[in-house]
């Protein structure tokens, strides 16, 4: 069985770890502006995520 290389490997896991941070904040956001526009209540939410 042949080895991933590093490289690979890094571009990879890099692109995983974006897709962790960003697709829950966008899905939050997304929702937030159809339900409720005048409360920005994804925001708070999203920092705790990112804190976390």
């Amino acid at each position: 069985m042949r080895r991933v290389p590093v490289a690979v490997r890094a571009i990879i896991t890099g692109l995983i770890v974006t897709l962790a941070a960003t697709l829950p904040c966008g899905l939050l956001v997304q929702s937030n502006l159809k339900a409720a526009t005048r409360i920005p209540w994804a925001a708070p939410v999203v920092l705790a995520y990112l804190f976390l």
